[in-house]
């Protein structure tokens, strides 16, 4: 702090040379101020060059005139100067390892005023009148306190700053080792000349801020040969505010300096254990992240997955950043987790796909549901040995029930007698049971619709629909057709008596010829006759050729949609 006593002219005039340059290397940070971090250490050289240069000041009157009414306002603000340095110092150290929670403007605001206070107090106890008054009124005892409370606030911070950075320096590695040692360095240079200036171990010493000088120029060293930007966090101001993506920062030799919460829980690791070392000196490191973070510079256009409890997906993206990692730059890397997205998609392509399924099953229910309804064969299908539905041909084959014919066994639609006598009722619902196993049965069979019975061809077949086992059964009545069975059966038979009755009568003509050479005779009236009963017998066709004449075009029947 400014010394009361005589100081020869050049401690002054170097005093506010070394001041004039620091100033100047604040300016050069205050240039960079947008990157994060810079704002404290041009925060830092400005309070060291202020301390030297109103020191110089207030001490250059051996050189220059100054008047000495300046004199009280550089004492103040010169030990504001001093007990603000560790203020901004213990910022420095809390934004250095990663910290960022405690860098509020409230903490920052408490911190700050205090240091008023105390320069006030020492200013007014200090100087001139108002330190004879503050005597006499019996506060010079209170000014000690004060003093003391000071000097604890001083060193105080100066001392948990440092002891902060030594407990990330087992951590890191040698280059980063080097940079806490520079700093802690420069702090340690304004502690130990203080103590030993306030203790008054060697009264003949005093640094005359040329402590303050040395200390700035040791941090201004460091912030040009060791880069102190590039450490943690670098990106916290603008980017770690984000909580959905795991983001880590890395130099342009890939060192990892900074990642977020969600990044340490991404690598399973923590930014302290992973802070200033290379991806392939992790162990612990998971392959497929240590190739991404070994090779940011490389697009990654597939997402990747890590299993743990669950599969999750991450996207990849990496970006470098010229100006926000130190004067080299380097890369912040992003893992977005899209395992919501992932699923999301694959539940579209699942229900894409059953739509799909859907849609062509309901476009073969609709098939068969027209061929159910236009078929000219009578068809009911059977659940559980119970009709549950019937097609127009079948309600006309069995008038009888009518609607009801829904919810009944088969096989009471049955006759009480079949044409063969092992074919019993019963083994209609046997018939049904092979069926719904898969099997295609085809057999005859006589069922009975208001006491008539309807012989008929049956085909049973499976069909499923859904989750449900169903059984399809085909009916084609035979009774038209043994009816017109039975006509052509009368026509044959009628047709072959006129044929025989045509030979018989034609044998007699023949007869009567061969056993009568005269013409003359009576045997002429006997033909003609015969030929008039052969005539007769003839026109007897008329009626039936209807039925004997050929089709020109015959159909075949149609044939029933089979069932897979």
């Amino acid at each position: 702090m400014i010394r009361c006593m005589e100081i020869p002219w050049y401690f002054a005039l170097l005093t506010f040379i070394c001041g004039g340059i620091l100033l100047s290397l604040s300016v050069q940070v205050y240039r960079r101020k947008h990157i994060s971090g810079h704002s404290l250490v041009w925060g830092i050289l400005v309070l060291y060059a202020t301390i030297c240069l109103t020191f110089g000041l207030d001490n250059i009157g051996m050189i220059l005139p100054v008047p000495q009414l300046l004199s009280p306002y550089l004492f103040w603000i010169n030990t504001y100067c001093y007990f603000a340095l560790p203020v901004a110092w213990f910022f420095f150290c809390l934004h250095y390892i990663g910290k960022p929670e405690f860098l509020t403007a409230r903490n920052f605001t408490l911190l700050m005023i205090i240091p008023v206070l105390m320069s006030i107090f020492r200013v007014i106890s200090s100087r001139g009148f108002f330190h004879e008054v503050l005597t006499g009124l019996y506060f010079s005892s209170l000014s000690w306190e004060i003093d003391i409370l000071g000097y604890g606030y001083i060193y105080g911070l100066s001392i948990a700053g440092s002891l902060l950075l030594l407990r990330r320096y087992p951590d890191v590695s040698i280059k980063f080792r080097h940079q806490i040692i520079f700093l802690i360095t420069s702090s340690y240079i304004l502690i130990v000349s203080g103590l030993i200036t306030d203790i008054n171990i060697f009264p003949s010493f005093d640094p005359m801020c040329l402590d303050a000088a040395l200390s700035g120029f040791i941090l201004a060293f460091g912030i040009i040969h060791y880069d102190f930007l590039q450490y943690s966090p670098v990106f916290r101001e603008k980017f770690f505010n984000i909580a959905t993506s795991g983001l880590i920062a890395l130099s342009r030799d890939r060192h990892i300096i900074d990642m977020n919460p969600v990044a340490e829980k991404l690598l399973q690791i923590s930014l302290t254990d992973a802070f200033s070392w290379h991806p392939s000196e992790i162990p612990s490191l998971r392959p497929e992240l240590r190739k991404i973070l070994e090779h940011p510079d490389i697009l990654y256009e597939q997402p990747f997955s890590l299993i743990s409890d669950e599969i999750r997906w991450y996207s990849v993206s990496s970006q470098l950043i010229q100006k926000n990692i130190g004067e080299k730059g380097g890369y912040l890397v992003v893992f977005t987790d899209i395992t919501s997205s992932m699923n999301l998609e694959k539940q579209i392509q699942e229900t894409k796909s059953q739509l799909i399924r859907e849609k062509e099953k309901l476009a073969q229910v609709q098939k068969y549901r027209d061929f159910f309804l236009s078929h000219r064969d009578a068809i009911i299908i059977i659940s559980e040995n119970r009709i549950i539905e019937a097609n127009p041909v079948a309600y006309g084959m069995f008038p009888e029930f009518g609607e009801a014919i829904i919810g009944m066994d088969p096989v009471s639609l049955s006759a009480g007698h079949q044409r063969n006598p092992d074919d019993v009722p019963e083994k209609l619902r046997y018939y049904c049971t092979q069926a719904s196993s898969g099997r295609v049965i085809d057999f005859s069979w006589v069922f009975q619709s208001y006491h008539k019975e309807i012989p008929a061809e049956v085909r049973l077949s499976r069909l499923v629909y859904g989750d449900q086992i169903l059984v399809e059964m085909s009916i084609r009545g035979m009774s038209d057709i043994y009816r017109k069975l039975d006509e052509f059966s009368e026509i044959n038979r009628n047709l072959m008596n006129i044929l025989y009755e045509e030979i018989h009568l034609w044998s007699l003509a023949s007869d009567v010829i061969s056993g009568d050479s005269d013409p003359k005779s009576d045997t002429m009236k006997e033909i003609q006759e015969i030929l008039i009963k052969a005539t007769r017998n003839i026109e007897r066709i008329v009626p039936y050729q209807n039925f004997v004449k050929p089709d020109s075009s015959p159909k075949a029947d149609e044939e029933p949609v089979l069932r897979s």
